[in-house]
Order: structure tokens, then C-alpha cells, then sequence
């Protein structure tokens, strides 16, 4: 299966591009252009993972990245605390991004299907709740970042296209590094004391993702 993988070379897309190599899937990439997504590019590319640098907001992007693909997981998104200090980044990334993206994958001849990566953070505070948190709880946001991720569920549920939604808890990488260290501790000191914090490891996420992705191939046949 040819799988698009948006924000492919974040923590958890790299380890998304690794578990869809390691199925045997055909994997490619569409994210912004550094220096850190330029050393990524290099590396993967001898291991036959296709790389389009691009950028969300801009629609022929989009397009250009859909082209031949059977399945996209959008994995790309502003995340906190950039989300916070940039609300109107946020939301042309998150909505505006997923907006095109939709719209690319309607007028795509392949019509591919779509797996948003979302977050359980659009059910805001749980914590004097009585779990589990079902799906059809209702949804509370408290923060850009949720905010502009119930609305691009509902562009994605109105789309008239194959689609999956997961919503993510907090994500543990199996890997650390100083930035992914440092990017945990300041969340967890942005955590109220009384919150209950799910955690799921990136290995997780990535067996589930593309797990999704196989599952619209086998509904095809």
C-alpha cells in the first residue's frame, strides 16, 4: 500500500515511516523543509522513502503529495506550547492544513483514505469524571490546540471520505533525546497535580496507525 505520511519526520512520524517500512508498505513523507528534515530526507531515502517538502497551507502542496497515494495518515499539527503562543499559526496548520489536505484527497484520482491523528485533549478536564471517557462524551476544549482539533474532526467527518479518527493520550517516547526531554518536562509541569495523565509510547501509536491504514486495505478487497 502507498501511505502518505504527513509531518512524517516528527517523533512520532519517524517512527510511523518505520513501522509502515517494516510491513512492507510503500512510505512517503510530506513535511517542512530544515535542516533537521533535510538530514531526516537523506536517511530515508536509502531506504526508498519518498520526501515532498511542503507546506500545508498552500494548496498545489497538498495536492502535489496525494498524487498516487492509496492512504494518508495526518500526522502533522502546531502542537503546545507553539500552539498557545501562536494561535493563528495553530489554526492555519490545523484546520486550514486539514482543509486542503481534504480537499486534495476529493479531487484525487485514487481517492485515498484519511487517518487524522487527534487528541484526547478535546475532552478537557477529566479528572472528576468517572472513567472511561467514552467517544460520544461531550467535548470541552480548553486551549488552541484542542480547539482546532474538534474542528478538523468535524471537516474530516463531513468530508464524504474513507476516514479514521484516534485520538492520542499523551505520547511517551521510547527513545529520549534532550529535546524530547525537555518538551516532556515542561508539559508535565503545565499538568494540573490533579489531572489523571494516560500515557501511550510512540511503538504503540505507530503499530495503531498503521494498523488503521491496513484495516481500510482489507475492507477494499
Amino acid at each position: 500500500m502507498n501511505i502518505l505520511i504527513t509531518g512524517g519526520f516528527g517523533n512520532i512520524g519517524a517512527i510511523v515511516v518505520d513501522e509502515c517500512l517494516r510491513r512492507g508498505h510503500t512510505a512517503s513523507v510530506f513535511d517542512v523543509q530544515n535542516k533537521r528534515t533535510q538530514k531526516l530526507a537523506r536517511k530515508y531515502g536509502k531506504r526508498n522513502v519518498h520526501v515532498l517538502f511542503g507546506d500545508l497551507r498552500k494548496a498545489e502542496d497538498v495536492s502535489r503529495a496525494v498524487v498516487g497515494q492509496d492512504l494518508v495518515l495526518h500526522l502533522a499539527a502546531i502542537l503546545p506550547p507553539v500552539s498557545d503562543a501562536h494561535p493563528d499559526l495553530c489554526h492555519a496548520v490545523n484546520v486550514g492544513g486539514t482543509a486542503n489536505l481534504i480537499a486534495a484527497l476529493q479531487g484525487s484520482e485514487t481517492k485515498a483514505s484519511l487517518v487524522l491523528v487527534s487528541s484526547a485533549s478535546v475532552m478537557g478536564p477529566t479528572q472528576e469524571r468517572v472513567p472511561p471517557i467514552r467517544s460520544d462524551d461531550p467535548l470541552s476544549p480548553m486551549d488552541a490546540y484542542s480547539r482546532t482539533k474538534i474542528e478538523a474532526e468535524t471537516l474530516v467527518a463531513a468530508s464524504g471520505l474513507r476516514y479514521c479518527i484516534l485520538r492520542l493520550a499523551a505520547v511517551l517516547p521510547t527513545v529520549l533525546n534532550y529535546a524530547s526531554l525537555f518538551a516532556m518536562i515542561e508539559l508535565f509541569f503545565d499538568m494540573p497535580l490533579g489531572a489523571r495523565c494516560e500515557i501511550v509510547i510512540d511503538l504503540d501509536v505507530a503499530y495503531a496507525l498503521v494498523s488503521a491504514a491496513e484495516n481500510f486495505s482489507d475492507r477494499a478487497k
